[in-house]
């Protein structure tokens, strides 16, 4: 009977404790279980900060690449000879043309009635793939006017009546030879055949232009 007494007893002041150990052992479980999952969270978005900058140089990689390889082609002369015509052309008449041009000069020539214009965008395209622009600058040999006729010529051989013709301007400290484009949006664009590169509507340090041929 003492001994049924003494583990009634026992009993009773161990449940307390095993059912304190019991709510600590949870307690201290589901702290564990929610520090891992913040550190999971942290690593998780570290890992995706570093994916997204990988993404990027990945990015930057690959356009230097595609911009290398049409260097290299240029300069290997392996680029194809006859570039794919536009997806799209627009008819523009000479009379149109005419309005255009008159708000940069007076002085001008439009050689044909007709002509099918494109997008800037496409005319770059080709631009970066005509080799006028890699040719070594000579003076009086190969200089700003022969640029500008040889990427108006080759021009003309890519779309017969592409509004784009020869462009003389006059700069703050000399006269120039460029190009100059009208688009299918109708905005004139002038170009430095030397690099490439497409100004619209106006060009760096223009005081006026002289005269254009198209």
């Amino acid at each position: 009977m003492e001994r049924l007494k003494m583990k009634t007893l026992i009993t009773k002041l161990l449940l307390p404790v095993l059912n304190w150990l019991d709510d600590s052992y949870q307690t201290v479980k589901e702290q564990e279980q929610l520090r891992y999952m913040e550190m999971l969270e942290e690593d998780t978005k570290i890992l995706t900060e570093e994916l997204n900058l990988m993404e990027q140089e990945i990015g930057k990689l690959t356009a230097k690449l595609e911009g290398s390889e049409e260097r290299v082609l240029q300069l290997q002369g392996e680029l194809p000879e006859e570039f794919p015509l536009p997806k799209e052309l627009q008819p523009i008449s000479e009379a149109r043309l005419k309005v255009l041009v008159k708000k940069f000069t007076e002085d001008y020539e439009i050689l044909d009635g007709k002509y099918e214009t494109c997008s800037i965008k496409e005319l770059k395209k080709f631009l970066r793939y005509n080799k006028v622009s890699t040719r070594k600058w000579l003076q009086e040999d190969w200089d700003c006017d022969d640029f500008a006729r040889q990427l108006w010529a080759d021009s003309k051989k890519w779309v017969h009546r592409l509004p784009i013709g020869l462009c003389t301007i006059t700069l703050k400290s000399y006269r120039h030879a460029i190009n100059i484009f009208i688009d299918d949006k109708q905005d004139i664009w002038f170009i430095e055949p030397q690099n490439d590169k497409c100004y619209k509507g106006y060009f760096p340090g223009l005081v006026k232009v002289d005269r254009v041929n198209i």
